[in-house]
């Protein structure tokens, strides 16, 4: 991507209305203190609550309306130019640039997707952490013409928060532009909670704002749910955009068996029993290969080869014990034999039994059995020689037909 070298300052003329009370609520009460520190603008502070209480739709309002200020600020303050012509221009925004290799990976198909089925139009990649800082320039020189497409993956939730409330952000900038926005494959996780529930209205009331936006879910659960909550938003069903890869013929020999164990807060796995399954196969003498999605130590230069490495790291295995959903499909996208564990989640076993069910060399345990079933599993999918031939290509054929299209024929 090409940038000029200039950053233009703006002056700060104006908070928007929407900020500007972000302590204001219905019944409920914040103390004076709380008050004092989430007002950003002096304004703000005409009527002052008086109990030390603060309910819970009222804080995510203020949280959300203090983090939209500082995005704001954030813009208005500097930015930089795109150098492209925005008639021809695809712009991918929110593209992974952290330490979540399954993310990463999602950049690299959607990448490789776009550039294959985008008309030779110029793809430019915005990272998730730069999107202030290209956003207004962004709406200034976007035409009708112009294709943004938000990155996949499973943060339309109450969980990754920041990429949600930027996701929203673009959508509703975006909206007096009439060019087309695309969220690509996504699952939807609003928790049961009060704060899933604020979240949620959030998503509908940007979702709404735009008429030319298409919400493209991965799985049915997220489907129909989006189809439920954003009646007036295009809802598409596709794979997750790293099935868009083809799976490849192993090509060398296999040896031992690897582990792609998440340990943070999608987590479901027990500890004792993943090592006591452990403890089973070392006894049988296989060679145990520990490894994860997130990266220690990220270096963004890296990023591509943080994905080649795990794509690696599968592909030499003979078989793949994970509670990933990118631990999956990377199994599926190198034909190694894989057992997957249930996540907190939908998305795993959504995914399985939506695009994968007919894959003979998986198998999904959404709940926990008896270990000796568990390795006989093991041993009898390492002895397999099955090989995936099928490609699930023809499933995104409605995206395809999107980011073809001429604006003329919406």
């Amino acid at each position: 991507m090409k940038t000029s070298n200039t950053i233009k300052t703006i002056k700060i003329r104006k908070i928007p209305k929407l900020l500007r009370n972000p302590c204001q609520s219905h019944k409920e009460e914040c103390s004076i203190e709380m008050s004092k520190r989430r007002l950003l603008d002096a304004g703000a502070a005409k009527k002052q609550p008086k109990l030390f209480a603060i309910h819970s739709d009222s804080f995510f309002r203020a949280r959300y309306r203090i983090n939209s200020l500082k995005n704001w600020l954030d813009e208005q303050l500097s930015f930089e130019r795109l150098d492209l012509d925005y008639d021809k221009a695809i712009i991918f925004m929110l593209a992974c640039d952290y330490n979540n290799v399954g993310d990463v990976l999602i950049r690299m198909a959607q990448e490789n997707f776009l550039k294959a089925h985008s008309n030779q139009k110029q793809i430019v990649v915005i990272d998730h952490n730069d999107t202030n800082r290209f956003l207004k320039n962004i709406r200034r020189n976007a035409t009708e013409n112009t294709i943004i497409v938000l990155t996949g993956g499973g943060n339309v939730d109450d969980r990754y928060i920041g990429t949600e409330r930027l996701r929203n952000r673009i959508i509703k900038t975006m909206a007096s532009k009439k060019c087309k926005i695309i969220s690509f494959p996504q699952t939807i996780d609003y928790s049961k909670t009060n704060k899933g529930r604020f979240y949620t209205k959030l998503a509908q009331r940007a979702y709404a704002s735009n008429e030319n936006f298409s919400f493209v879910a991965r799985e049915k659960i997220s489907f129909n749910f989006a189809k439920s909550i954003f009646p007036h938003t295009n809802v598409l069903l596709t794979p997750d955009i790293v099935l868009s890869f083809k799976p490849a013929i192993p090509t060398k020999k296999r040896n031992g068996i690897g582990l792609l164990i998440r340990d943070d807060k999608e987590k479901n796995l027990d500890d004792e029993f993943l090592r006591a399954i452990i403890s089973e196969l070392e006894q049988k003498n296989y060679s145990i290969s520990k490894s994860d999605m997130a990266v220690k130590d990220f270096d963004k230069k890296k990023i591509y080869d943080y994905a080649r490495q795990k794509i690696a790291f599968a592909r030499e295995k003979q078989l793949i014990i994970t509670d990933r959903l990118h631990g999956m499909i990377l199994c599926y996208i190198t034909n190694t034999p894989c057992i997957v564990f249930q996540n907190s989640n939908h998305k795993i076993s959504e995914t399985f039994h939506n695009w994968l069910e007919k894959t003979q060399n998986f198998i999904i345990l959404e709940e926990i059995q008896d270990n000796n079933k568990i390795l006989e599993d093991i041993e009898s999918l390492i002895e397999t020689t099955k090989i995936l031939k099928s490609d699930l290509s023809c499933n995104y054929n409605e995206l395809m037909e999107i980011l073809r299209q001429n604006n003329e024929q919406k």
